[in-house]
């Protein structure tokens, strides 16, 4: 028998371990996508346990917090936005001003309050440029009541006199008053 007949008369002689056998070192295509599959798997899983043991919540406890601000004459501001920023540091929370005066403060989500502590407030006013006069002091001076605008200190972080303190509890209501104005 010539070794081309050999070849062809039947399969080769078996070393006992068969072709997917992992004792073999040859895997299947499929056992192969497998083992891929499992390992990427163990790692997101790993990476997920991992994170949920060192990565915990971090934020700072929040506390509800509402209330009003005026114009020295009793006056409700009816328009802007009010921020709150915790002079200890921390994050800082916001609120819409609405028509009567009112706010509700939001940190993380809207209305879920501000951290404790002692904070500045500023309230910004965004008009459209063609319904207001410019914004100088002057202006400021002269404001009557019917302009409604908030006076450029009470607006800036370096020179607003607004502070307000939260504290740890679910009740917080403040009152400001824009002193000196209108």
């Amino acid at each position: 028998m010539t070794p081309r007949q050999a070849v062809q008369s039947g399969p080769p002689p078996s070393s006992g371990r068969e072709f997917g056998d992992p004792a073999c070192g040859l895997r299947t295509p499929v056992a192969s996508r497998r083992g891929r599959f499992a390992r990427r798997l163990a790692g997101v899983a790993s990476a997920a346990w991992a994170c949920s043991l060192g990565c915990g919540d971090s934020r700072l406890g929040v506390y509800p917090t509402s209330g009003v601000v005026r114009f020295a004459d009793g006056t409700p501001v009816r328009v802007g936005t009010i921020e709150f920023v915790p002079e200890a540091g921390g994050p800082s929370a916001r609120a819409a001003i609405d028509v009567e005066g009112r706010f509700v403060l939001g940190t993380y989500a809207a209305a879920d309050g501000a951290v404790a502590g002692v904070h500045r407030a500023v309230i910004v006013q965004h008009l459209p440029a063609a319904s207001r006069p410019p914004r100088t002091p002057e202006h400021d001076a002269h404001a009557d009541a019917a302009d409604g605008l908030v006076p450029l200190p009470y607006s800036q972080w370096e020179t607003t006199p607004l502070r307000a303190e939260v504290a740890p509890r679910d009740d917080n209501q403040v009152a400001l008053v824009l002193e000196g104005a209108r």
